[in-house]
């Protein structure tokens, strides 16, 4: 019978039962032991007793333990796959866990990369391929436009949540994701698919759903790897008992998207993926296809992208003296021409600041101009301003009056 392995990024345990004899391979070095609790899900089939698998990150060194580079060193082309919370949506400057997880990365010494066809967040390497309100179908349909021309050789997959936000067909959401995962790797046969299961959800009656989902998810990725494709787990939620997951009071008030430290958290999930991944020896060098290997040195002299809050509309605009010369500040500054790695120019992520000057302002009242007087004829009645008893006294200057002539008798 061939091995089965679920491989489950930062679980905490070695342990196997010689009950069932089942193993779990655990994907973070840095826990300790514990035999206290394990999810169903992950525990599969093994013929074989637990073993143990040296940390590929540390070497020794007079000083201690010091970081190596992933697969000796080899670029990694990163394409993050999702929605709101792949985008970083509520944390500061949409950092997320995109920039804190890259940050990670670099430091092993490996030269990093983010593509996508989006970009969006603080940082210079910031593309991606996530959409708001996107579903697990939406976003396959979005991949069949970027991943041909960019052949990432790391796909990070965490989507989802709308599907079930949306209540779309959710007893298939994993058979969507198998589709997914087989065309990301049959268009780029050197990638490793990093997948994820969904970040407990606060919003009414949606935490069903979302635990739903994530089974399908695990049985998923147990079912990849025994058919030996390159794919391990980031175990985002907390109901399986693992420690430093998010938890509901991590997620904002809207119940979806958390705060800057669960995403911290999540980017340490995804980290450890990444070690366990190169573990089973999955990353391969990217294909070459022009695109640089690191992200940053390609965009050292471009300016931030990211979304600015809404410019606040002005109280009590002045008025603008049309007469009056324009300054040069009056003219708009000419917007940079920001481009996604593949020359494109970028359709969404980036908001364009609108010129404050630019704001609608109420058109000045005319002047008042006294009005010339009017004859009067003598053999005309008058009525109007300036109407008196007297038929015949004169008219005050103002509005204009009435002329009605008399009847001709």
């Amino acid at each position: 019978m061939p091995n089965e392995v679920l491989v489950v990024a930062g679980h905490p345990q070695d342990s196997a039962s010689p009950a069932d004899n089942r193993v779990i391979i655990a994907a973070s070095p840095s826990q300790p032991h514990n035999n206290s609790a394990s999810p169903v899900e992950s525990l599969v089939d093994e013929p074989s007793a637990t073993s143990t698998v040296s940390d590929p990150t540390q070497t020794s060194s007079p000083f201690g333990a010091t970081p190596a580079p992933l697969a000796n060193g080899i670029p990694l082309r990163v394409m993050f796959l999702g929605a709101s919370v792949t985008r970083g949506d509520v944390s500061v400057g949409n950092l997320g866990f995109r920039s804190p997880l890259r940050d990670q990365l670099a430091a092993l010494g490996n030269p990093i990369n983010f593509v996508g066809s989006q970009r969006l967040g603080a940082f210079k390497d910031n593309d991606l391929e996530a959409f708001k309100g996107n579903r697990i179908d939406q976003i396959h349909e979005h991949s069949t436009h970027i991943v041909p021309q960019t052949k990432p050789n790391v796909f990070v997959l965490h989507v989802g949540s709308n599907d079930c936000l949306q209540k779309f067909d959710t007893v298939n959401a994993g058979k969507r994701m198998r589709d997914l995962i087989n065309y990301l790797l049959k268009i780029s046969p050197r990638a490793t698919v990093v997948m994820s299961t969904l970040l407990t959800n606060t919003v009414p009656s949606k935490e069903p759903c979302i635990l739903d989902i994530n089974i399908q998810i695990r049985k998923l990725a147990s079912a990849l790897q025994r058919e030996g494709r390159p794919v391990v787990l980031a175990e985002m939620h907390c109901e399986q008992g693992l420690p430093d997951r998010p938890l509901p009071m991590d997620i904002s008030a809207d119940g979806t998207h958390p705060f800057d430290h669960g995403y911290a958290l999540m980017a340490d999930i995804f980290f450890e993926a990444f070690l366990e991944a190169d573990k089973r020896g999955f990353f391969k060098t990217p294909e070459e296809n022009g695109i640089p290997d690191d992200g940053e040195l390609e965009r050292a002299d471009e300016p931030l992208t990211y979304e600015p809050e809404p410019p606040k509309a002005r109280p009590n605009p002045p008025k603008e003296n049309k007469d009056a010369p324009k300054k040069p500040e009056d003219t708009p500054p000419e917007q940079p021409d920001v481009k996604n790695k593949t020359g494109s120019p970028i359709t969404q992520g980036v908001t364009q600041v609108p010129d404050l000057k630019k704001v609608a302002e109420p058109e000045p009242a005319p002047e008042a101009h006294p009005l010339p007087e009017t004859p009067v004829h003598p053999d005309t009645k008058v009525e109007g301003i300036g109407k008196s008893n007297n038929q015949n006294a004169p008219v005050s200057a103002g509005s204009p009056p009435e002329i009605i002539p008399r009847s001709v008798r």
